[in-house]
């Protein structure tokens, strides 16, 4: 779920739509009030990378989102899959000087129904994006997680309202976190969704998905049933929940090499032969 939260700022192109009930603080002219709300759609519809990483945040935000440009250039290469709005609705624009402020009400795509204010800041650049609103940030968490098909509503429940019990600043920083995919969040979000699963006396998905791909490998390898449930057994006190995800979190070579070190070691254990030798097993 992590992932669709990432179509926040990282997102496919397309064109936004507005909407009426502008109002300023100060003198502002349709120019100016133009260039904020081109720059209020650009933050969740443009898919240019160096639009994304370079000219759509401030620096304070960029910071609290990404760990540097390559982590938003990868980010951003990757989320093809993510739906952005179909359109951005931008009202109630307020413009001092070179801060302003915006409503924006996300219209389709993986966050379809979210609304809230960002807030923006100009400099040599132009306008860009330098917060969102708690509040904002929360309405498009409740919708990325409503627009996940694959998580039972029952788990997708339980988990909106752990994270919605955060308090207000915990959950900016988790918020911000998700939507650069930092390891650190993936790991909480994840455990979180397991917890609930277990909670809800279903096998966790991180567990499922291994099982799922040991067994294939295990099967090629020349195992038989007993072989299977031998090293599938071994690998729930060897490989736990909280480890698994906290390796799958990194996805490095290191933690893909640990991995399959545990699954083979279990093969071994269980006796596992075949045509396939134990050390030729490559789980995903």
């Amino acid at each position: 779920m992590a992932w669709a939260l990432a179509a926040v700022v990282l997102a496919s192109s397309g064109c936004g739509g507005d909407s009426g009930g502008e109002s300023t603080r100060a003198k502002a002219t349709p120019a100016e009030r133009a260039a904020v709300r081109a720059a209020v759609i650009r933050l969740f519809k443009s898919n240019d990378v160096r639009v994304n990483c370079e000219l759509t945040l401030t620096p304070r935000l960029f910071q609290l989102i990404f760990t540097d440009r390559a982590a938003c250039r990868k980010l951003s290469a990757d989320d093809k899959n993510d739906k952005p709005p179909e359109r951005v609705d931008v009202s109630s624009i307020a413009i001092r000087d070179t801060r302003a402020t915006a409503h924006a009400r996300l219209i389709g795509g993986d966050s379809a129904g979210a609304k809230g204010v960002v807030s923006l800041a100009k400099g040599d650049g132009g306008w860009r994006t330098d917060d969102l609103s708690t509040p904002f940030l929360r309405s498009i968490v409740e919708a990325s997680l409503r627009a996940d098909k694959k998580t039972p509503r029952v788990v997708v429940r339980c988990v909106s309202v752990r994270l919605m019990r955060l308090a207000d600043d915990r959950f900016k920083r988790l918020a911000y976190s998700l939507i650069g995919e930092t390891p650190r969040a993936t790991v909480r979000l994840l455990q979180a969704v397991s917890e609930c699963e277990r909670r809800n006396g279903g096998a966790t998905s991180v567990r499922s998905r291994l099982e799922k791909s040991v067994t294939k490998e295990l099967r090629r390898a020349g195992a038989d049933r007993e072989a299977i449930t031998c090293s599938l057994r071994r690998l729930r006190s060897t490989l736990p929940d909280k480890l698994i995800i906290e390796l799958a979190a990194k996805a490095d070579r290191p933690s893909k090499a640990r991995i399959t070190r545990e699954v083979v070691a279990a093969a071994v254990a269980c006796g596992v032969g075949g045509r396939a030798g134990p050390g030729q097993l490559t789980p995903a």
